[in-house]
């Protein structure tokens, strides 16, 4: 699965801390991490995009627990099956976002579909 946090950071080092946090209640389920990319957003001052690959062996009870201490709303985007989610703090429906993240997107590969397989959010 393929992750890009845009987080409200003041140098690589506090986003990285934003980032540390937001992975720790899956951090036991990650078996691999294959791309890690930190960069300042070049729209917005003291704004990062963290990009992070990941293989995760999770159950999805737990994956799910893991986007709702992200955001309380996640929107769906797919054709015929989710296959990726947007947490938004300007969605207008959203009324809890993570300190410190403006927006998440997971782009999910075909083999870990059921973790949001039937999830209405």
């Amino acid at each position: 699965m393929f992750l890009r946090f845009f987080v409200y950071a003041v140098n690589d080092n506090d986003a990285m801390e934003i980032i540390d946090d937001c992975l720790n209640s899956i951090k036991t389920y990650i078996f691999e991490k294959s791309e890690f990319i930190l960069k300042p957003y070049w729209k917005i001052p003291d704004m990062y995009v963290v990009d992070v690959s990941l293989k995760l062996k999770i159950e999805k009870v737990k994956f799910v627990n893991f986007l709702q201490s992200i955001s309380d709303h996640w929107l769906q985007f797919g054709s015929s099956v989710t296959d990726e989610l947007l947490a938004s703090e300007t969605d207008g429906i959203s009324k809890y976002m993570k300190n410190k993240i403006s927006m998440v997107n997971i782009f999910f590969e075909n083999d870990e579909l059921y973790l949001v397989a039937d999830c209405l959010w």
